[in-house]
């Protein structure tokens, strides 16, 4: 082999070793581009999803507009001279489950209960107008009642009974019902006329009141405090109701 010919081949064997060099380089290359490539993409993927997130549920992070909108509207809706208009929401709620039970029910399914204040109802409304109305003077003997007054007011079939505190004298609360026909019932349903047994049924709480007296019998029922209301039998019916609370 001349030597021209030994030295083509040392070019040539030089040649492709620096080829399979570049060519190896390329492929390790080209493996480390793809394991980055996934991951990249996914973390972009996450960014828009977190984007279309935040979006659905009114706005990213760092914009209010849809917020500031959601409240304007809000405020928009409110009409601020409805807030000065009294009505059911505003009225005071009396937190007494029993105050119910001592309420008269008339014919007109109007009622009026123990303790209400003719001040802040109006009793004509309720009871229609009146037959006979009388006020007085507690007198000496009256213990802590002395000086206040007594308003009697009379209806058909109904008594109704109001106290004014010596230290008020101009408004007065209900203090006793007394109901003697059917025109006005309890807020259970009993009225006069009614058996002694529907009675029974409808308050089984009822407690026989001793009074002496052998032509009637008298039964109560009572919050076990000041309230109560008394049934007077008369041949197992009942014929006198009344409704009323303990002075004390």
């Amino acid at each position: 082999m001349t030597e021209d010919n030994k030295h083509s081949n040392g070019k040539l064997k030089l040649f492709l070793t620096v080829a399979m060099i570049i060519v190896l380089v390329l492929a390790i290359a080209y493996v480390f581009d793809q394991g980055e490539t996934p991951s990249n993409s996914s973390d972009k993927t996450l960014t828009k999803s977190l984007d279309a997130e935040s979006t659905e549920n009114g706005a990213s992070y760092g914009n209010t507009d849809n917020l500031t909108k959601d409240i304007t509207e809000s405020s928009e809706a409110i009409d601020p001279t409805e807030l000065n208009e009294p009505n059911e929401s505003t009225m005071p709620i009396i937190n007494d489950p029993l105050e119910n039970e001592f309420r008269l029910i008339t014919h007109k399914k109007t009622s009026l209960g123990i303790m209400s204040w003719d001040d802040q109802i109006s009793i004509p409304d309720i009871l229609g107008d009146h037959q006979t109305e009388i006020v007085e003077t507690i007198g000496q003997g009256g213990d802590t009642f002395e000086g206040s007054k007594l308003k009697t007011i009379e209806y058909e079939g109904l008594t109704v009974i109001l106290l004014s505190p010596k230290d008020n004298g101009k408004t007065y609360y209900v203090m006793r019902m007394d109901i003697t026909n059917n025109l006005y019932e309890t807020y259970r349903g009993i009225k006069v006329g009614d058996s002694f047994q529907r009675l029974e049924n409808t308050y089984p709480e009822i407690e026989q009141v001793e009074t002496g007296d052998t032509l009637q019998d008298t039964y109560r029922f009572t919050d076990h405090s000041y309230r109560y209301i008394e049934f007077i039998i008369v041949d197992d019916l009942v014929a006198f109701i009344e409704i009323g609370m303990e002075l004390q």
